[in-house]
């Protein structure tokens, strides 16, 4: 932890009054101890860290207290349901900040350090897109300022929270992902975040289970937009109807991006190949990117949009988008052997597959595809599929399937006029992969993607492990 004005770091009895919740300590010296960070996971505690106790579906942080301490965590973070239940409740062995609820104690006292900062932030998020998105803007931002970003993924109630306590003094602007299963939190996370640029990329139907419908998953990405202040900027893709059906929700300006004619930043021209791609706006400004598909584009086309409201040239832009590495499984480009590998293992949902195989539309060579269930999609999972299955028809010469939800995009491909010989459903990864590398011929493109919960990345490297690396293009 750090700050911007080199004030100290707040003690322990100033964190409790933060959370609202109470500090228990063995002996008084230990109320004025001053944390070095915040973390959940015993894996990654650091010396003084504060151990926050989250208790999720498969476990309950409080099992894991002992061990935060003997790893060199100053203080745990508790419910007092728990803190009640210890025979040491009254003389505690370590100091404990008890609080009614571990998470929104948390939150408010990362809402408390995001305030101590005063700096744009521009917070990402949508259907898909969001990490990519958030690494093209980080990039360019970065031409000016130091910049801190979300780590990997951590766009989570938790994942936020604990990811701000990484800001620091010395940074000059900051490029967050928030993530949303539920109406509500991405209320509560622009709350914590307070953005000035607020980025919504798509919206589709990925956690729908947990809605009504896509229009209530719209309302709900529309919540960073309530957040805005008056001298901020909403940054909305144009193409998308559900994103636009929102834009009245917000105090700050509008800026759109996309292909449509009413868009501010208007994509005029778009190449893609496998090793990346290169678009031209309405305006002559052109660029290229280390990324494949035309979603891809629109996801730098947002990145340009925040770059000039940001103050940022159109060379600097240039600069920064090229030197963009591809975020580990998310359409990265490999090669094995002679064959091309579009690892997108990373998640899935029907907006997701869709633009990805779009993107495998553009190859030149014979497409195979490995796809795996997509989760969360409730009552709408069979027909997603079924649309999946129908696209991919259209696209690949080869389909392969992974999972029970994931016949249905075989069967839908069959139905769509690829002959029943060139699909086939498997119970595995492995058996998956052992069909690719059966018949997979030098020049091919082979797509794989599924949701996190498939794990598609262990094809991808049964096949690079059987075929070797081969030389990029």
């Amino acid at each position: 932890m750090d700050n911007h004005n080199g004030a100290e770091e707040p003690t322990l009895t100033e964190i409790a009054g933060i959370m609202g919740g109470s500090l228990h300590v063995p002996f008084p010296a230990l109320r004025r101890s001053r944390i070095t960070g915040v973390c959940s996971d015993t894996r990654r505690i650091e010396e003084g860290n504060l151990f926050v106790a989250i208790s999720g579906e498969r476990f309950d942080g409080h099992d894991f207290v002992p061990e935060a301490m003997r790893a060199g965590a100053c203080a745990s973070l508790v419910t007092d349901d728990w803190h009640a239940r210890r025979p040491d409740r009254e003389a505690p062995d370590a100091a404990r900040i008890v609080v009614p609820e571990v998470l929104p104690a948390l939150q408010a006292f990362a809402g408390w350090h995001r305030r101590r900062f005063d700096l744009p932030v521009v917070a990402v998020t949508g259907s898909s897109g969001k990490t990519t998105t958030k690494d093209l803007i980080a990039s360019v931002l970065g031409e000016r300022y130091r910049v801190f970003k979300t780590p990997g993924n951590l766009n989570s109630q938790l994942g936020v929270s604990e990811a701000l306590f990484s800001l620091q003094g010395d940074h000059g602007a900051a490029v967050l992902e928030l993530g949303m299963n539920h109406a509500g939190e991405l209320d509560r996370l622009s709350r914590i975040t307070r953005p000035s640029i607020g980025v919504i990329t798509n919206v589709g139907p990925a956690h729908i289970e947990f809605f009504e419908s896509i229009e209530g998953i719209a309302r709900a990405k529309g919540e960073i937009l309530d957040h805005l202040p008056e001298d901020g900027s909403a940054v909305l893709n144009a193409d998308d109807s559900l994103v636009m059906k929102q834009a009245a929700r917000s105090l700050a300006r509008v800026v759109t991006f996309g292909r449509s004619a009413e868009a501010d930043v208007r994509l005029a021209r778009v190449r893609t190949e496998l090793s990346g791609s290169t678009f031209t706006l309405s305006d002559g400004a052109s660029y290229r990117i280390n990324l494949m598909g035309a979603h891809q584009v629109l996801n730098a086309a947002a990145a340009v949009t925040v770059g000039r409201l940001s103050g940022i040239e159109d060379r600097a832009i240039a600069h920064a988008l090229r030197n963009v590495e591809p975020t580990p499984m998310r359409m990265e480009y490999r090669k094995a052997g002679a064959v091309h590998l579009i690892n997108d293992a990373y998640n899935a949902n029907p907006s997701s597959m869709k633009a990805a195989l779009d993107a495998l539309a553009t190859a030149e060579g014979r497409k195979l595809v490995v796809l795996g269930d997509m989760l969360e999609l409730g009552d709408l999972g069979r027909a997603a599929h079924q649309e999946v299955g129908k696209r991919a028809a259209e696209v690949a010469e080869r389909i392969i399937t992974v999972g029970e939800l994931a016949r249905e995009i075989a069967a839908a491909a069959v139905d769509g006029g690829i002959p029943p010989s060139r699909v086939l459903s498997c119970s595995g990864n492995d058996e998956a992969a052992a069909a690719v590398l059966s018949e997979v011929e030098d020049g091919d493109v082979v797509l794989v993607k599924g949701s996190r919960g498939m794990r598609m990345e262990t094809v991808v490297e049964y096949l690079e492990k059987s075929l070797g690396e081969g030389e990029m293009e």
